[in-house]
This record gives structure tokens, C-alpha cells and sequence, in this order.
């Protein structure tokens, strides 16, 4: 156990030799300083790490090249950063890393210990204001930003003119000063006897600059030595040499600590995005000397000479800290009050490792100044030149890979880990063979979190479908707000004025995408005409794209044009809505979000992550008095001169820190391996990547225990797309194991693709970062899962038993892989390259917009670039145009609007944070220009290409139906693209009501039903009601013609006012031959007996529920929209367009299967998925389909045809009408996508609307339609609850009864006073209805009729019967007297029970005679329920 020490023992603690090991004379910190623990990692480079027979290679240092940012010469590239070349790299002799393959000699100062420090978090993270107008400008965010710890400079005021923007992420600044302390066991160094001190120390100055010119650098290895990056200094926009000065500056600079000075040379603000580049912070070779350092062991000889040690075993510590204090993470500006230390550990992603606890409260409450320190340890590193560390990660990776499926690929992460679990059922231990099971299993919780069957599963698999698709914004939706009555209905004017708000809210967002749009092409043609990709294009063309390209962004952003235009609409109409006398108010809300598939996720298995994996939790911090210090008189053989070392070495720290410092050089002494020490005594706290016993950290991961590390970092790839023609796709469905037993909707083939030869071929290349803790973060999710999840349903409903979810996250910790998307893959087939770093003619400051580069500008004056023109651009430059930088492989359109083909890995490389890389493919036997060998991943169902002729796939005689056909069933090397569209779109699904002869979209206040009906099973009919319920005919079986249709409205007198009920008489029309009739009762009966689920409980307290679920007839419209125009060509080699377009040259949308667009099919409803709640549909008429007195000419609908899933199960009915809906007919709707442009100001605002397609629906009113078109997220579309609460509450059934007997005798005439009326629900008393008696008390008289009582009559949803007797009324001119004719007409009757044996009758009995014959209806009624809620 670790002796405990105070402040005082901490300041004199006696070493060996009675000398105090801590001096006083520092003084102590203002508060205690925050100790920041980082992970270390060593890696020894050798001549052996080279050889031919390892499973890895040593990657040649290859470094941004900032020559390549020069606006001169052509000389800019879309990368400055090339692939690594692994073609040549072994042995040592061959690899430039290790060789100057110049002279042939070793680069001795090369080889020896790479030490690489890990930033933490709270160094990554960006601080930026939401992307709005408001957080722009916002001025808060700057004081935000000052007390969260950013240094002033981030509250700075633009500069240069420019304007104010806090969207730009603003990082820290990172610890620029690192004490590197290296201490070596002087008995294992080789040759013996070298002169070479126990203790060796050395200064990094992270942010020191130099220019390529300085003469410090004429003897410096510039690979090694230091570490290429832009300069800072000369971000001044209206310097000319902003530009050319990029291409010759570096940062670091290493220094002995004995000759170390503070304060000379030049240093920039640094943080992790100073030079551009993405793996600066983690790729040593790109970072020397800055977060890394090379221990070459060199020494001096006693003649002078430098040598290099051979052998030799050391320890090494790094503390790191800001030379700035204001630079420092919990110093706080003094223009905002300091918050608590807690607030500032929060900010900063901390945690106190210790929690808080009575010597650590006051410290966590206080906002007194203090500093941080960052500090690292590696324990045991052990140095060999001649040979490799004992333990080789990378080599276990490389074999693995090599012999093993170790590559899948999928949708998401989660997808590709399924496949890849799937792949290696059969080769690895039984542990995968369950893991894919219980993914699939808890798939859901990962989704929504909860569920309750199997139906629910198959519609989270359906909800994980989405992940496979980015999602860009939709813009906004406006509607209203309910802030008090919720009886009060806006009116129609304000129902109007609301739709015209969001006609114009569309086309304004419409504008905000077009503007990103021609701001990105005005940066596209400076490129190519700056770069000379352009150079087919002649400048005079330049000047008309950049003025057309000016011209259209005027149109759209000046005072006068089309957005201001649009906003000054928008401002008009919610002001009218926006008065205090309404209860509803205009609130904006968020449209439906575009979405663009994305690119295949590739997982590597067998592979560890690159990062720890607890990497992005709080970073365990600890206080200076936490630090673990030996006892007096400690310090053992070996570390004697520790205290004179760290007596000349502490003072060059900063005063505030050299206590904290020095006891952190003790703690190095302490925790070294010798003393195993795993635990302590508060106060002292052991750090974070120390072993400790209390919480299982047995890693060892600051012990190096003769393991060379592997840490991942990135992959490069090339791959050859084959481009397969649209016309070979096609719809297919069945079932896949991912979606529980439901068909899955896919792409597929139905010839053998590989009979046909393809010329139409890409070839693709990427650098992709690899995700960091891909299976600690699944592992950590799924114990978030498992705890905020009820037991009892983990163990009933997904069968996972707290025994079960400890073994699927022990089968989660088995497994190691990384992953990561292919991210460039989409924008290669756009003419575009997406992720290089590149020169950007404008340049972002902190809190400032984008600037105009004068150099940029100059550059590119002749075709009409001015300073204003280039801000234009504002941030729509990181995607650079091909132009000619890309050569084409075939002579085929190079642009691919849509993504439909095959893909095979042509290169795949794995290279991790030292610079080790393993290869899928053995780069040594690529031969360009003949076939190449590749790999076979496994794949996901979605990228599974299938087999010809649809042959199993286990099948010995299967084979993968490929581009180049395959010679059998084990190799698949290609990956199924199915058709994608290449921009982000939406599948919009809306209900829609005729107004004026054309289609609108229903409002959330308006009711888009156009009839109810209910089967009658008493009378072998159906009943059809209009909106609100209200009764209004039925159509039955029998008579003459075999069927019967009653007059309209009876029971019931007509409405006051008729509504229009021209499309439900269609249909009754059609209803009218019984082949039809049967045919539709048939569908409807299948319907509602075999798949759909049951309604909600909340149903069984209305009437209606008695004799089954209604169904409504709706009306929905379906259309695809695009987010902008169609992609351009953007390839100067070869200009040729698409072969299928998107959109007509004039930007219309194509006729569905039109030559030379893209048509898509979308599957309605699904009868595998039980919530899904289409029973059929039918098409929109497209020529009249017959009239009926009073009402129009044509159907809006073609009846002809019912589109449905529920045809004949027994043979096919005469004229039968039905069609089922299958993929393997082909009758899926058919979509073409549209754009509807901004247009410019005066032009008129188009009601979108009309893009619809439009379908007769018939649904179940407690599910939600769906609809399936794989090339986007599947859409649900779902009845307002009121439409649905509504009219249920006055649907009651009714059927005809008699004749038949009672025992009483009846009114012979009508009684006015108790006239039926269809809002009459309470059987004990006459409603206050206008034609009914005035006194409400009246009780209804009985008829004892012969009917058994069901249930219902006592207890089911409050309903009882009663009965309608019909009477002749004689129709009477008020202001003649003449009889005009008869009408027929109803009194309310209630049932006697009398006339049943009890209130559960079994059968009927009558009383005794005379009798009277009757005839009339029996009705179900209820009482007042209006409090109910259907959901």
C-alpha cells in the first residue's frame, strides 16, 4: 500500500541519499493544478520491421505537400496529400522511411523509439454557434466561449473587414510545450559501456515555425526533424504571399533541456486543425516534434563522434502544458465570471477521477485561477536494432486479414458486424454463431428503445433501413399552434392564408439550396480555371459561367430578389395570422428531411481500435495532491540521480507548475514495474492508465511490455465501379433474416449480368479515417439498453435473460473490429472529389466569415472574379470539380446521376498511427494493366449481388452473379450497389381533397376522408358513411340484379347542407354488380380476418366496435422530390451527359418509363407487415369513367381496378376486379422525380401539389400506409386522430330486421316529437334535436321485440339497441296545402327486455298473443363518449 502524503510531506520528502527529493523554494500553486493524463504509445523502428516475410509493412513517410496550395503554374491538386505507396517497401534497403535510396545508406537517425502522445477530447472538440441567421451573429457566443476556458482571441471582433459569424468551430488551443524525460537502465544498453547518462531530458516546442530558408533547418532531417504546416502568420487575405509562404513553413522544434530557453524564434497559435490536415494530430509522421518524438539514442563518443546505441531498455515520461497561461483550458478571460472548477471539468469533458469527496468538494466549488498539466508514462521499452519486439500487433492483424473473411460490409456499423458475425459461423468459435442472433434480437432497442412482438421487430428492422441514409434538412413547415379552446377551428381564410404561408416557405427554402448550389459552381469554375483542369474550356466560356453563375445568386440574395421577395410574403402572412383574438397561432415546425443513401460501410474484423476504449468518456483527471510519491528514502538503484535531474529541469517550467511537475517526476519513479503498485490511499489516486486493482485495469497499458502497439488510424482504398445498366435492375421481394420473416423490397437481376460485356467502368480511390471504438461504443450503448430497459421485457419479449446479456456483451468484447464508410465513392460518380485538402481561395478566421484571398482573386480576374464575387463563395468550397485532374478508364458518360452497378476492392490498405500498414490485397502483385487480384468480403443481404438463376446460395453449383462471371460458390468479390439516386431527395406522402377541379394537400384542420364503410354481416352488405360519420347508403346482396342499393340517407332524413358525395356514388355504382361487390366484400373480409392487427382498446368504447373495425376511403398523393436540379458533368475530359436523366433538359419531370429518364417503382402497403394498414387502392382516373345524375361526369378514380393484396384465395371470381400487388408483375406505381425551381422574384408561387400522384385508398384508420421504394427511407402516412375520434363517435350500426312479431301493438302514426336523429345516443332520453320533443326527460317508449340481448346491451362500450320503425309522411306544400307526395320517415323505439329470457337470452320467447307484425332496423347506440380518444 502506497504510504498517504500531505502538502508538507510533498515538499519534503528525503531521498536516498537524505536530500529532500521535492523542493519548497518553487513555491506552490494558486490552487491546485488539474493533472490531464494522456496514453503513450512507443513503437521501436528497426531494419527488421521491414522484412519480406512480416504480415505488415513500414509505410514511407509521405507528408502533406503545401507546394501543391501555389496559385502559379497550374500547380494546385484536389490533395496535397498522396496515398501511401506500399508497392517497394521491403526490405529496409528498399523503404525510403529507413534508406536513402540515394546513396543506398541506412538512415540511422531514423531508427530507434517513436513516442506519440494522444490529445484528449476537451483538444478536439470545436466550440460553434448553430448554423442560423440569429447564431451567427449571435454575441453571447463569444462570452459563451470565454467561460468555457477559450483564450480571448476566441471573443475576438472579425478582422479585415469581415463580417461577424460564429458558426466557424473555433478549437483550444493545445498544450505547446512538452517535457520529454527518457530514463534508461545503463546495463542492457549495447555497446557496453557507451556514454550515455542514466536520465536524458528534452523541451518540444509544439508551435515553434520555421521556414524552409532558416538555417536551423539546412542540417535537419525535414521527415523527422519537424513537421510540415501551414503558417498562420500570414493569414492576412491582402497579403500577396498568403498563398506561396504556405509551401515553405514547418512546426517543432526538439531541444536538449539543458540549452532550452523559453521565448526565442517564432510560434503560432496552434491547435489540432492548424495545418488542415486531419491526421495531423495522430499520424506521428505528420506531427514530429509536435505531439511525437524520436528517441534515435544517440550519444557522443569520447573521439566526438555521434553513434547510436544498438540495445537498451528505458522508461519514458511526458507532462505537456501551455506556455501561455491564457492559453490554458481553466484560466477564464477576465471579461466573464469564472464558473466552479465542476462547471469548467464539464466543459472541458473532465471528470475527477477520485469524484468528489471532503479533500476534493472545496477545490470542485472554488473558481480560483489554476493551470492544467498533461502527463504520460511508458514503462519498459525495450530497444533492439537488430531484431523486432517479441509481440507484433500488426503482424497478427496482417495474417489474420490475409487468411481469414476479415472484411465485411453493410449498410451501418451494426449491419456490416451481422454479416461479418454471419460469415464466420462455420470458421470461427461458436461464440459469432449466437452474437448475430442476439444483434438481430436487440436491433429494435437500438432503434425506439422498447417493443412488444415479433410485428414490432420487423418494423424496427424497417426503422433501421433509414440509418443507411444521410439526411440533409427539409426546410420548414409551418401550421398552427393550439394555445387554449381546442374546439375553436381556424377559418377558412386562415386555413387558405396558411397554405399560401408554407407555397412560399418551400420556395424559400428552395432558394437557401440553390444559393449553396451556385455558390459551390461559382468555386468550381475559379478551380478549373486556376488549376488548368480546365483548360479545354476557353476563358471566354469562364467569364459567361461566372456571370450567368453572379447573375443567378443576384436573382436570388440581392434586396430585390427572389428571397426577399419570398420572406416579405411569409411576414405578411403569419402577421394576419398572428393576432390576439385567435386561439391558434402560426408556429414554425420542421418539413420533411432529404435523404441520399449512403456509401458502403466497410468492417474490418480481427482489427483493434485506434484509439483506447474508453477514449471518448470524461478524461479522469486528478489534483496535484493526488499524485502517488514514494516514501522517504525510496528511490531504488537505477533512479539515484532522479532528484538532481529533476532539480535541473523543473525550474525551465513555469513557476505556477513546478511543484505539480516534480511530483508528477516522482510518480514516474513510484509506478515504475518494479514496485507493481495497483492501488492507493485517498488522498494519493492512481492515474488513469495506470493498472489499478478496483477497477479491473490489468492492461498494462503504460507498460510495454515487448508489444509493438497497432493502433489503426486510416484505411486507403481503390476500387473499380462497373456501371450496370438501369434496365437489368429489378424489383424483387423475399424474405431475409434481418427483418424477421417480412419480405424486404430489393434490387436484384433476372438474367446473368455477366453474359453481357461491360465497358462502362470506374476507377475509384479514398482515404477514409477509420471510427474510433466502433465495438466500445455498440458495448456501451447496448449497457445503457439493458439498464434503462424493463428485465421482465429483455427476458419475455427478446429473450435475453440477464444471463444472455452478459454473454452477448462478453461475445461483443471477443470480437475486435473497426469500420468505416467509403466516403468517397458517391462524389467520384458526381465528377467530384470529396476530402482532399486543397487551396481555398477564401480564408475563415475565427468568429469572421469567409474572406476573400487577394492572390485567389488575382488569379482568376480575366473571367471576372472581384473580392466581393469570390466571398460569394462563402463556405461551398471543400468539393473540388474532376475537370482533367481525373483520368477516365472508359469512353462511357462519366457522370452517374444514379448509382446502380457492381463495386470490387482493387486496393485496401490499413495503416495505423506509426505508420505500420496491412493490406487486403498484396500491393507487391498488382499489375496495372492486367487483371488484379482482389478479395471477397461478406456481405450484408443489401450488397449480396445473388446468383444466377436465383440458385441457393449454399448450393455447390451457385454462383454470384457478377459483372466478371465467377468460376464457383466461394468467391464474390464484387458488392452490389442497387440504384441510389446521387443527391438527396424525399419521398413525399400527403392526403390530399379536390379544390377546384385540381388536387391540394389537406391541412392538419381539414378532414381528408371521403367515406366510412362498415360490412354488414346481419344483411350481407355494406354500410358507407360520409366524413363525420354521417349514415349515408348501403349496398347489399339480393334482388333481381343480385344486389340492392338503398335510398340515400334513410334511415336518416338528408343533411341541411349536402356535402359532396360525387366519389363515394362511384364507387356505390360500381358496387352495384355483384362480382364486384363480392370481390370487394372478399378483399375486405381477408382484410380484417387474417393479417391486419386488431384496433386499439380504445376503440371497444365506441358503438361501432361491436361489429367490427370500419374502414375510410382516402385519398393520398405520393410524389419524389429532388432537393435541387440534377448533377452536372463536372469532367472536362470527357463531356458527354448521362444516359438517363432525372429531370427533362428544361427541368420537368419525365413521364413515367419515358426514353431517357429514370422511372421508380414504389410498393403500397404490405400485406407481411400486420401494422401496415392498406387493404387496396385504386389509380387515378385517366378518362371518364361514366356519370350519375346530379354529380360530375368522371371519377377522379379508376374503379375499374383494385389494386390490393387480398385477391381470390379460391378460384377467380367472375369479373373479378382485384389485382394483386406484386413485384413479380410489375404493377407497382411508377414515379419520376421532380424539382419545382425558386424561380425569381415576380414569378408566380407554385402549388406543389400538383406533382402528385394520386391514389383511392382504402385503409385501416388505426395503422399508418406505408411506402417502399429502396432508393429511399420507407414513408408512413397516418389519419389525424380527430378525422378518425370524429366519426366514430357517430358511426352506429343498424340493419334491417322483419317482419316480425311482437306481442304489443304499435303507433299507427308518425310522432314528430320522437323523430330519429342521428346525434341521438342516449337510449334513456330524447336528445334536444331540432325536430324532437323539447322536454329531455322524456322517456322513450318500448317495443318487445324477440331478440336475444347480447352482452353489449348491458356493459359493451356503454351500447344497447334500439329500434326504427318507419312510417309514411305525406310531403305538404306549407303554402298551399297540396299533397306533393309521400316521404318515408322514423320513430325511436327502445327494446323492452320483456320479451327475452333474461339479459344473456340464449333465444328469444314471445309473450303471449295477439301480435303485430313489424318491419324497421335495429340499431346500436350509445352513450355520450365524447371524452374518449382513439390513438
Amino acid at each position: 500500500m502506497v504510504t498517504s502524503h500531505s502538502s508538507a510531506a510533498k515538499e519534503a520528502v528525503p531521498a536516498a541519499t537524505g536530500g529532500a527529493i521535492v523542493s519548497s523554494e518553487t513555491g506552490a500553486p494558486s490552487a491546485s493544478t488539474v493533472l490531464v493524463p494522456l496514453k503513450l504509445n512507443a513503437f521501436a523502428l528497426t531494419p527488421a520491421t521491414c522484412a519480406s516475410t512480416n504480415n505488415y509493412s513500414i509505410a514511407p513517410i509521405t507528408q502533406p505537400n503545401y507546394t501543391f496550395l501555389r496559385l502559379h503554374d497550374n500547380l494546385i491538386v484536389p490533395d496535397i496529400l498522396d496515398h501511401v505507396d506500399l508497392h517497394q517497401v521491403s526490405p529496409a534497403n528498399l523503404n525510403s522511411r529507413l534508406t536513402d535510396l540515394g546513396t543506398g545508406q541506412t538512415r540511422q537517425n531514423r531508427l530507434g523509439v517513436y513516442i506519440h502522445w494522444t490529445l484528449p477530447p476537451v483538444y478536439r472538440a470545436g466550440s460553434a454557434a448553430a448554423p442560423t441567421s440569429s447564431g451567427a451573429t449571435d454575441p453571447n457566443q463569444a462570452d459563451r466561449k470565454l467561460s468555457q476556458g477559450f483564450p480571448s482571441s476566441s471573443a475576438a471582433a472579425p478582422s479585415y473587414g469581415a463580417a461577424t459569424d460564429y458558426t466557424t468551430p473555433d478549437f483550444r488551443p493545445v498544450p505547446n510545450r512538452w517535457l520529454v524525460i527518457r530514463h534508461i537502465n545503463t546495463t542492457t544498453v549495447a555497446p557496453a559501456g557507451a556514454k550515455i547518462p542514466e536520465f536524458q531530458s528534452w523541451i518540444i516546442e509544439s508551435d515553434r515555425l520555421w521556414n524552409i530558408n532558416d538555417s536551423d533547418l539546412k542540417t535537419a532531417d525535414l521527415e523527422v526533424d519537424v513537421s510540415p504546416s501551414t503558417n498562420p502568420l500570414l493569414f492576412d487575405p491582402s497579403n500577396g504571399t498568403v498563398v506561396e509562404g504556405q509551401a515553405e513553413a514547418f512546426i517543432g522544434k526538439c531541444t536538449p533541456t539543458g540549452t532550452w530557453s523559453e521565448g526565442t524564434g517564432n510560434h503560432i497559435k496552434l491547435n489540432v486543425m492548424t495545418s488542415s490536415n486531419p491526421l495531423f494530430a495522430d499520424y506521428q509522421p505528420h506531427n514530429s516534434n509536435v505531439f511525437s518524438f524520436l528517441d534515435n539514442f544517440s550519444y557522443t563518443t569520447s573521439s566526438g563522434a555521434t553513434a547510436y546505441l544498438t540495445k537498451a531498455s528505458c522508461d519514458y515520461q511526458v507532462i505537456g502544458w501551455h506556455s501561455d497561461a491564457n492559453q490554458d483550458p481553466f484560466t477564464t478571460d477576465p471579461r466573464v465570471t469564472a464558473p466552479p472548477h465542476v462547471n469548467r471539468l464539464n466543459d472541458c469533458q473532465m471528470a475527477l477521477k477520485s469524484g468528489e469527496s471532503d479533500s476534493t468538494t472545496a477545490w470542485l466549488r472554488s473558481s480560483n485561477p489554476t493551470r492544467v498539466l498533461c502527463h504520460a508514462t511508458m514503462y519498459d521499452v525495450a530497444y533492439d536494432a537488430t531484431s523486432v519486439p517479441p509481440n507484433i500487433k500488426a503482424n497478427t492483424a496482417g495474417q489474420l486479414l490475409q487468411q481469414k473473411q476479415s472484411i465485411a460490409v453493410g449498410v451501418t456499423p451494426l449491419d456490416a458486424l451481422m454479416a461479418y458475425c454471419r460469415a464466420h459461423e462455420s470458421i470461427d468459435s461458436a461464440v459469432l454463431a449466437t452474437l448475430e442472433q442476439d444483434l438481430l434480437r436487440i436491433q429494435s432497442l437500438l432503434i425506439t428503445g422498447e417493443s412488444d412482438d415479433v410485428d414490432a421487430l420487423q418494423a424496427a428492422a424497417d426503422e433501421c433501413y433509414e440509418q443507411a441514409f444521410s439526411k440533409s434538412e427539409g426546410g420548414t413547415l409551418w401550421h398552427f399552434h393550439q394555445e387554449s379552446d381546442p374546439s375553436t377551428v381556424p377559418t377558412t381564410t386562415q386555413i387558405a392564408t396558411m397554405e399560401t404561408l408554407n407555397k412560399n416557405q418551400k420556395l424559400l427554402d428552395n432558394t437557401v439550396r440553390e444559393v449553396a448550389t451556385k455558390r459551390w459552381e461559382l468555386f468550381a469554375n475559379w478551380w478549373l480555371y486556376v488549376s488548368g483542369f480546365g483548360q479545354t474550356v476557353s476563358t471566354g466560356t469562364f467569364q459567361s459561367n461566372v456571370t450567368g453563375i453572379a447573375q443567378r445568386l443576384s436573382d436570388l440574395t440581392s434586396a430585390t430578389g427572389r428571397q426577399a421577395e419570398l420572406k416579405n410574403n411569409i411576414e405578411t402572412a403569419t402577421a394576419s395570422l398572428t393576432v390576439s383574438s385567435m386561439k391558434q397561432q402560426p408556429q414554425q415546425g420542421t418539413a420533411d428531411r432529404f435523404f441520399q443513401r449512403k456509401e458502403p460501410t466497410v468492417l474490418f474484423g480481427n482489427i483493434q481500435a485506434g484509439f483506447e476504449n474508453d477514449f471518448s468518456d470524461a478524461t479522469k483527471v486528478r489534483l496535484d495532491d493526488q499524485v502517488v510519491i514514494p516514501a522517504a528514502g525510496a528511490v531504488a538503484s537505477g533512479w539515484t540521480t532522479l532528484k538532481t535531474t529533476l532539480d535541473s529541469i523543473i525550474p525551465k517550467l513555469p513557476t505556477a507548475l513546478q511543484t505539480s511537475a516534480r511530483a508528477l517526476g516522482f510518480e514516474f519513479y513510484q509506478l515504475r514495474t518494479a514496485n507493481n503498485i495497483t492501488s492507493a490511499t485517498l488522498p494519493q489516486v492512481i492515474p488513469w492508465f495506470h493498472n489499478e486493482t478496483a477497477r479491473s485495469e490489468s492492461r498494462g497499458r503504460d507498460m510495454w511490455q515487448g508489444t509493438q502497439p497497432w493502433m489503426p488510424l486510416f484505411i486507403e482504398y481503390e476500387a473499380v465501379y462497373y456501371h450496370v445498366p438501369f434496365s437489368k435492375w429489378k424489383l424483387k421481394e423475399s424474405p431475409m433474416l434481418s427483418n424477421w420473416g417480412a419480405s424486404v423490397l430489393h434490387y436484384g437481376f433476372d438474367e446473368d449480368i455477366g453474359k453481357s460485356p461491360n465497358v462502362d467502368d470506374r476507377t475509384i480511390s479514398g482515404r477514409v479515417i477509420l471510427e474510433p471504438q466502433a465495438a466500445a461504443t455498440l458495448s456501451n450503448t447496448l449497457q445503457q439498453i439493458f439498464q434503462n430497459t424493463n428485465q421482465g421485457d429483455l427476458e419475455n419479449i427478446y429473450g435475453m435473460p440477464a444471463s444472455e446479456q452478459a454473454n452477448l456483451l462478453n461475445n461483443l468484447s471477443y470480437i475486435e473490429f473497426a469500420s468505416s464508410g467509403m466516403t468517397s465513392l458517391t462524389s467520384d460518380l458526381l465528377t467530384l472529389q470529396q476530402g482532399g485538402q486543397h487551396v481555398k481561395p477564401t480564408v475563415r478566421l475565427t468568429n469572421s466569415a469567409p474572406i476573400a484571398v487577394q492572390a485567389a482573386t488575382t488569379a482568376a480576374t480575366a473571367i471576372g472574379f472581384s473580392p466581393t464575387l469570390m466571398q460569394a463563395m462563402d463556405t461551398q468550397t471543400t468539393m473540388t470539380p474532376y475537370g482533367s485532374s481525373v483520368a477516365l478508364d472508359s469512353d462511357a458518360p462519366p457522370l452517374k446521376l444514379v448509382t446502380h452497378g457492381q463495386l470490387m476492392f482493387t486496393k485496401l490498405n490499413v495503416i495505423d498511427k506509426f505508420g505500420q500498414a496491412i493490406s487486403a490485397i498484396n500491393p507487391a502483385s498488382i499489375n496495372y494493366g492486367a487483371a488484379n487480384p482482389t478479395i471477397s468480403p461478406c456481405l450484408s443481404d443489401t450488397y449480396f449481388p445473388g446468383t444466377v438463376g436465383n440458385v441457393n446460395p449454399s448450393d455447390s453449383t451457385a454462383r454470384a452473379n457478377c459483372v466478371i462471371p465467377q468460376g464457383d460458390n466461394k468467391s464474390c468479390p464484387f458488392i452490389n450497389l442497387p440504384p441510389a439516386i446521387n443527391q438527396p431527395a424525399r419521398l413525399n406522402a400527403a392526403f390530399v381533397t379536390k379544390s377546384n377541379e385540381s388536387w391540394k394537400t389537406s391541412s392538419e384542420w381539414e378532414n381528408p376522408i371521403w367515406g366510412w364503410l362498415v360490412v354488414n354481416f346481419a344483411e350481407q352488405g355494406l354500410q358507407f358513411f360520409l366524413a363525420d360519420g354521417t349514415f349515408y347508403r348501403e349496398v347489399r346482396f339480393g334482388g333481381s340484379t343480385g344486389t340492392q342499393t338503398t335510398t340515400k340517407w334513410l334511415p336518416y332524413d338528408p343533411p341541411t347542407t349536402l356535402p359532396s358525395t360525387s366519389q363515394l356514388d362511384f364507387l356505390i355504382q360500381k358496387l352495384s354488380f355483384r362480382s364486384y361487390l363480392s370481390a370487394f366484400v372478399d378483399m375486405i373480409l381477408q382484410s380484417t380476418s387474417s393479417n391486419q392487427v386488431a384496433a386499439p382498446d380504445s376503440y371497444a368504447t365506441f358503438s361501432s366496435a361491436i361489429v367490427g373495425k370500419p374502414l375510410a376511403l382516402v385519398n393520398i398523393g405520393y410524389s419524389l422530390e429532388l432537393s435541387g436540379p440534377e448533377n452536372k458533368n463536372w469532367s472536362t475530359v470527357n463531356t458527354q451527359g448521362p444516359d438517363l436523366h432525372l429531370l427533362q433538359p428544361n427541368g420537368t419531370s419525365f413521364p413515367p418509363k419515358a426514353a431517357g429518364g429514370y422511372t421508380f417503382p414504389v410498393k403500397l402497403g404490405d400485406v407481411d407487415r400486420t401494422f401496415d394498414g392498406l387493404v387496396g387502392y385504386f389509380n387515378s382516373a385517366t378518362a371518364a369513367t361514366g356519370s350519375l345524375t346530379g354529380t360530375p361526369a368522371a371519377s377522379d378514380l379508376d374503379l375499374s381496378s383494385i389494386y390490393t393484396y387480398y385477391p381470390s384465395n379460391a378460384s377467380p371470381l367472375p369479373d373479378d376486379p382485384r389485382v394483386r400487388i406484386s413485384a413479380s408483375t410489375g404493377n407497382f406505381p411508377l414515379f419520376t422525380p421532380y424539382f419545382n425551381p425558386a424561380g425569381k422574384a415576380g414569378d408566380p408561387i407554385v402549388d406543389q401539389a400538383t406533382n402528385m400522384q394520386v391514389f383511392g385508398v382504402i385503409m385501416d384508420p388505426f395503422l399508418p400506409i406505408h411506402a417502399y421504394s429502396v432508393i429511399l427511407p420507407n414513408k408512413a402516412l397516418s389519419l389525424p386522430n380527430w378525422t378518425v375520434q370524429e366519426a366514430l363517435r357517430k358511426i352506429n350500426a343498424f340493419w334491417r330486421i322483419g317482419p316480425m312479431l311482437v306481442g304489443t301493438d304499435m303507433p299507427q302514426t308518425y310522432d314528430p316529437t320522437r323523430a330519429l336523429d342521428t346525434d341521438s345516443v342516449d337510449l334513456g332520453v330524447v336528445s334536444s334535436g331540432a325536430k324532437e320533443a323539447t322536454d329531455p326527460t322524456e322517456t322513450l317508449p318500448k317495443v318487445a321485440l324477440p331478440l336475444p340481448a347480447p352482452v353489449a346491451s348491458a356493459s359493451g362500450a356503454n351500447a344497447m339497441y334500439r329500434y326504427l320503425q318507419p312510417y309514411v309522411v305525406p310531403i305538404i306544400d306549407q303554402a298551399t296545402g297540396a299533397n306533393l307526395g309521400n316521404r318515408t320517415e322514423y320513430n325511436v323505439f327502445g327494446i323492452s327486455g320483456d320479451a327475452a329470457a333474461g339479459a344473456d337470452a340464449a333465444q328469444a320467447r314471445l309473450p303471449d298473443g295477439p301480435y303485430t307484425a313489424i318491419e324497421g332496423y335495429a340499431q346500436i347506440v350509445q352513450k355520450d363518449i365524447s371524452a374518449v380518444s382513439v390513438v
